[in-house]
C-alpha cells in the first residue's frame, strides 16, 4: 500500500515471472504494459477516477480472466496478436468514460476469448482486425444512444454480428454495451 499526494509508481516484473495483478487507486491512472513473450496470470485492476490503460504486446500471455474497472475515467485496452488461456474473459465496466478496445488478431490466439464491456454513462469504441481462422461475434447495445458500424467481411444487423468465417478455429466473443452513450464499431476480417 502507497499513499502518497502526488506519484509515479513504476513496477518492473521479469518476464519469468507469471504475475497476477490487483491494483487499486484512488486518483490516478493506471497503465499495464505486458510485452511480448511474457505471461499475466491475470488481474482485477480498479481506480476511482482515473483511467486504466492495458497494452498486450505480440507474443504477450493472459492466462486467466482479466477485470478492468473505472469509476470515473476511460478504459482503453490495445492487443497486438497476444496469446491468450482457453475461455479467458476480458471485462471492462466504466461508471462515466468510455471504453476503446484496439484489437489486432492476425495470429493465432490459442484459446477462445470473450470481452464484456459495459459503460453505463459513455461509449464503446471497438476496432477489430482479425484473419485467418480468427473469428469474431460481436453482440451490441445502446439503451440510449446509437450503434454504429464500419464493416469489411462482417454481416449481420448491427446488433449482432458475424465474422464471414465464423465459427472457426478460434474465436473472440464480444459483448458491448453503452448505457447512455453510443456503440462504435470498425471490424475487419480478412483471409
Amino acid at each position: 500500500t502507497v499513499i502518497y499526494d502526488e506519484s509515479t509508481i513504476v513496477v518492473i516484473i521479469d518476464r519469468s515471472v507469471p504475475p497476477y495483478l490487483d491494483i487499486d487507486v484512488d486518483v490516478g491512472d493506471v497503465v499495464v504494459t505486458v510485452p511480448g513473450n511474457s505471461s499475466l496470470t491475470g488481474a482485477t485492476m480498479h481506480t476511482d477516477v482515473g483511467g486504466l490503460h492495458v497494452n498486450l504486446e505480440e507474443g504477450a500471455m493472459v492466462l486467466e480472466d482479466l477485470n478492468l474497472v473505472s469509476d470515473v475515467g476511460s478504459v482503453n485496452l490495445d492487443g497486438r496478436s497476444a496469446v491468450f488461456g482457453e475461455d479467458v474473459v476480458v471485462s471492462a465496466e466504466t461508471g462515466t468514460g468510455s471504453i476503446h478496445l484496439d484489437l489486432l488478431q492476425s495470429s493465432s490466439p490459442q484459446g477462445n476469448v470473450t470481452f464484456d464491456c459495459l459503460a453505463n454513462v459513455g461509449s464503446v469504441y471497438l476496432t477489430l482486425m482479425i484473419s485467418g481462422n480468427v473469428s469474431a461475434e460481436i453482440t451490441s447495445q445502446a439503451n440510449v444512444g446509437d450503434v454504429e458500424t464500419e464493416l469489411l467481411g462482417f454481416s449481420g444487423m448491427d446488433v449482432h454480428l458475424l465474422s464471414d468465417n465464423h465459427p472457426d478455429a478460434w474465436n473472440i466473443e464480444l459483448f458491448l454495451e453503452a448505457d447512455v452513450g453510443s456503440v462504435h464499431i470498425d471490424a475487419e476480417w480478412r483471409e
